[in-house]
């Protein structure tokens, strides 16, 4: 404690983690009860919006931005339903609550996950920290509700006939090949000509791409099976000839990006404009109601927001080539080398799926078939 040339005094209080704050008092009766006032509030736990933007300032720069664009979302969510509380005061019951009305909510198990996981980041990154308040994550008490898994179907027919007829639209292509290989986006974007096998009729899969930073990286594939040669079906072939004569590519440059492969923003863009072109994408706006707005003058008169409606992703393209080999005859071992699924019974999984699904089809035909039987009878007997 000393006496400033102001008159007022002056003390260094040390604090937590080797933190110290300088405090300051008309009289030393002010100035006692301003230290006692800052060890109080020295031990009570930080506001967890503090914590979790504290962590976030050094996690967004370790990720990609695919990893960053999946977890925002879930990241604000958080904070602004605890971001209010202090650390300590939340409790595993809290957090369990919280993840059951977001699947309540009717969102995805991944999507659930994903606020779990993140979370549980936040409180270990407090946990790590000198003089933390907390010594046990509540989310390592809590568990991720049941919810049945989502399967996105493969491209319906007229999708195909879509896909088929559009392959000279831009980017065109890129939908095009993986109809006709059943590769991962990411390895068809590390694809070069040089992997193309024209003579004997393959194409070769040992790489793919990942996007730290939005920037493309080659990478091995996802798994060892991964590493594989797909047939060069004749259509694909043709397509790809086509463009060699005409482009005269380096074998070293990529199918998509040429020197170089297409980052994250680029490939979203071009697969963006794409999808809107021939339909599998709809963008448009609508009051607060959810009404649909038709007219710009509309736009400028009501409060309004952006809904987008997507009727196909390219991950979907690769069950249409799963689907594609079971029409043909493909036993799933055959398949799986294919598609490099790591497990067997993955690519059983999605056989089982597609068997199920034409069945409900035939059900469906036949039920149809059934009805307009009857109908037909019961107006000939009137």
């Amino acid at each position: 404690m000393k006496k400033r040339k102001d008159g007022r005094y002056q003390a260094s209080v040390a604090l937590s983690g080797g933190q110290r704050k300088v405090v300051y008092g008309k009289t030393k009766t002010e100035l006692k009860q301003k230290i006692i006032m800052a060890h109080e509030a020295d031990n009570l736990a930080p506001m967890f919006d503090k914590v979790a933007n504290d962590w976030y300032s050094g996690f967004w720069r370790t990720v990609s931005p695919k990893t960053l664009s999946q977890y925002d979302p879930a990241f604000d969510r958080i904070v602004a339903q605890f971001g209010n509380k202090r650390i300590d005061e939340i409790e595993p019951a809290n957090i369990q609550a919280f993840l059951n009305d977001l699947k309540i909510k009717g969102y995805s198990a991944s999507y659930v996950k994903t606020h779990r996981t993140v979370m549980s980041k936040i409180f270990d990154f407090e946990i790590l920290r000198r003089g933390a308040k907390i010594k046990i994550n509540p989310v390592m008490a809590t568990k991720n509700p049941r919810i049945a898994k989502k399967k996105k179907p493969a491209a319906t027919p007229e999708q195909e006939k879509t896909i088929r007829q559009a392959v000279n639209q831009p980017f065109g292509l890129f939908a095009f090949l993986l109809l006709n290989t059943g590769c991962r986006t990411q390895e068809a974007l590390a694809l070069q000509w040089r992997d193309v096998d024209f003579e004997n009729r393959v194409i070769n899969i040992d790489k793919a791409v990942t996007f730290p930073h939005n920037q493309a990286v080659i990478k091995e594939t996802k798994t060892v099976n991964g590493v594989r040669r797909i047939p060069l079906m004749e259509p694909l072939s043709k397509q790809l000839l086509s463009i060699l004569k005409e482009c005269n590519p380096n074998p070293d440059d990529f199918i998509f990006g040429g020197n170089k492969p297409l980052s994250f923003t680029e490939f979203n863009h071009r697969w963006r404009q794409y999808a809107l072109i021939v339909g599998f994408r709809e963008e448009y706006f609508v009051d607060e109601n959810g009404k649909r707005l038709a007219t710009l003058s509309e736009l400028q008169k009501i409060p309004h927001k952006r809904k987008c409606e997507i009727h196909l992703t390219p991950h979907q393209l690769r069950h249409s080539f799963a689907t594609i080999c079971f029409e043909a005859g493909l036993s799933p071992e055959e398949a799986q080398r294919f598609l490099g699924h790591a497990d067997i019974r993955t690519t059983v999984d999605v056989y089982t799926d597609i068997r199920i699904s034409k069945q409900k089809i035939a059900s469906e035909k036949l039920d149809k078939y059934v009805a307009e039987l009857t109908a037909l009878s019961d107006k000939q007997e009137q």
